[in-house]
């Protein structure tokens, strides 16, 4: 009875994972099973976690972008 309750857990906190890492355009399915193996820890990471894919992407286009 004890192992589903952690697994209910495990599943609740890999969705949180999960949605916070698709937030910030991280893959939602790796950080799903790594809330479903951490629990808390996953989504703690996730949410101090400060980089955006599409920030970075900008900056190095306008790093390498020529005149016209």
């Amino acid at each position: 009875m004890l192992d589903i309750w952690y697994l209910i857990i495990g599943i609740v906190f890999g969705i949180i994972s999960s949605l916070y890492a698709k937030k910030k355009n991280m893959h939602a399915e790796n950080w799903f099973t790594l809330g479903l193996i951490f629990w808390f820890i996953a989504p703690i990471i996730i949410f101090f976690t400060n980089i955006k894919n599409d920030a970075l992407k900008k900056s190095e286009d306008e790093e390498f972008s020529f005149p016209h």
